[in-house]
């Protein structure tokens, strides 16, 4: 019995090494970032064709985080009142998180028609 198990022991251990190493071997593709963090893809709500390239990158990297940091201030907000939808402060807040980037939105659009 104790033959068979190292054997089985001598037979198994490649491959347990080969998927060990494998993530290790893969850590330096090109396209992690983008496979991990969808949100930096290019398949993003504000992906608009503007003009050059540079100036379509620029837009769509500024709306990614706004949307990024509004999507935070949203839920930081939520935290804040307990969770509470119904409280008044909380609708208030979201207003003015909601006037506030949309202002920046709108600054963003004016820079890039400048």
């Amino acid at each position: 019995m104790t033959r068979l198990r190292k054997t089985a022991l001598f037979a198994a251990l490649p491959l347990v090494v080969g998927l060990w190493m494998t993530p290790l071997a893969s850590a330096h593709d090109s396209y992690w970032r983008h496979r991990h963090h969808p949100a930096w893809s290019h398949s993003t709500p504000y992906h608009y064709s503007l003009g050059s390239g540079q100036q379509n990158w620029k837009y769509n990297k500024a709306m990614n985080r706004l949307a990024r940091q509004e999507s935070e201030a949203q839920a930081k907000a939520y935290r804040r009142y307990d969770e509470n939808t119904q409280d008044p402060r909380y609708q208030q807040h979201l207003a003015e998180i909601e006037r506030k980037y949309d202002n920046k939105r709108a600054k963003v659009e004016r820079n890039l028609n400048d």
